[in-house]
């Protein structure tokens, strides 16, 4: 299963191949995609990915997940070396580590993507990037990423928009 769009892996190899830094936090394992492509794309960096995986017997998206498939992500992020897993609620996992990119694909919600933001974003550096991933989702009506985007643009003038597309949307910290 292919959740990382091209045109979003296409925008951020471009983004952040000449970035320095040291960490990655990705909200949102899923199938494991996003934070293997991290991975790949800096080995040198700590790649933090960040999901509950269903754990809570809501009948989440993770609905198709059993438990043959968590362990089976776990391993393929244990083995790429450099990327930490944390299970557990991405608005709620404490934090206090300076992050230099940080990927939001959990909560779609706007209530969620706003608490993933406002939960991370002190810890952002000068310079740093903030992904949106599943900017639009016509599909969903429940999607709140785009209206996210659009009021941390409106009332936080510590944030551009380098980039918008149909699947993502990056910001950058001045």
């Amino acid at each position: 299963m292919h959740m990382l769009k091209q045109e979003v892996a296409d925008i951020l190899t471009k983004t952040l191949k000449p970035m320095k830094g040291k960490r990655i936090v990705d909200l949102g394992t899923g199938w494991a995609e996003s934070a293997l492509f991290f991975s790949q794309l800096k080995p040198s960096w700590k790649i933090y990915t960040i999901d509950g995986f269903g754990l809570y017997g809501d009948g989440r998206i993770y609905s198709k997940f059993d438990h043959a498939t968590v362990l089976e992500i776990a391993e393929k992020l244990r083995s790429a070396g450099n990327i930490i897993q944390i299970l557990g609620e991405s608005s709620s996992v404490p934090w206090e580590l300076p992050i230099d990119v940080l990927f939001i694909d959990a909560d779609h919600t706007q209530d969620g993507s706003t608490k993933d933001f406002l939960r991370y974003s002190p810890f952002l550096k000068s310079g740093s990037i903030v992904c949106f991933d599943d900017y639009t989702q016509e599909n969903n009506p429940a999607n709140g990423v785009k209206n996210t985007v659009n009021s941390i643009l409106e009332n936080n003038n510590e944030f551009t928009l380098i980039y918008e597309g149909y699947y993502a949307a990056i910001l950058k910290k001045k």
